[in-house]
């Protein structure tokens, strides 16, 4: 699903990045990490298909490698998820200043984001 990957990061680091490298910089940029995550996402798929356990990546990790290995992604995976939505209602505060030009507070955007994120989620 695109809609997964595809955060408020991909508009925030796409200027930073354009602005940095131009157009092809940007581009060859976008092709190499694509191809890198295109191989990832091929080899995991390899893995289940070869091997269906529940877990999923996590015990993937603790059969082919090692359960301390196994450990350290379900706490970085924890830990991921914990971060992202502080992070995602910060970057959706700066999109939204720009275009309302500064003229409110970013904790005011903070605060409305995350009451329609949990009014959403507690639907």
């Amino acid at each position: 699903s695109i809609g997964g990957v595809i955060g408020t990061g991909l508009f925030l680091g796409t200027a930073g990045a354009l602005r940095t490298g131009g157009p092809i910089g940007l581009l060859l940029g976008y092709i190499i990490v694509g191809s890198i995550c295109y191989s990832v996402m091929i080899s995991l798929g390899e893995m289940i298909a070869y091997l269906p356990i529940p877990g999923g990546h996590i015990k993937l990790a603790e059969r082919f490698v090692d359960p301390a290995l196994s450990f350290t992604m379900g706490w970085n995976y924890w830990y991921n998820w914990t971060i992202i939505l502080p992070a995602e209602l910060a970057a959706a505060a700066v999109l939204i200043n720009y275009w309302m030009d500064g003229r409110i507070n970013d904790s005011l955007w903070i605060s409305i984001c995350l009451i329609v994120t949990v009014v959403i989620n507690m639907l």
